[in-house]
């Protein structure tokens, strides 16, 4: 008897190159890497010589937190 595909599995992992990361966050190239460094946004992976990605799941979540951070937690703010 074989076992059914779970549907209830994660999407793919899916990698962003540094230039997915700057078009979607619209911060520069030195920025990411400083932030990256001092763990102010996430860090990149190496899958090989030259090749650098994020995670797009940590990426977006990183954006998510700024928004919310910014915003007062997500609540409306107070005039």
């Amino acid at each position: 008897m074989t076992e059914k595909h779970d549907q209830t599995r994660r999407p793919p992992t899916r990698f962003l190159r540094i230039s997915e990361v700057q078009a979607r966050t619209s911060l520069s190239r030195s920025t990411i890497r400083r932030w990256a460094k001092c763990r102010r946004f996430p860090s990149p992976i190496v899958l090989g010589e030259g090749v650098v990605v994020w995670i797009e799941s940590e990426v977006e979540e990183w954006s998510r937190n700024r928004i919310a951070d910014t915003r007062g937690g997500g609540q409306a703010a107070v005039p």
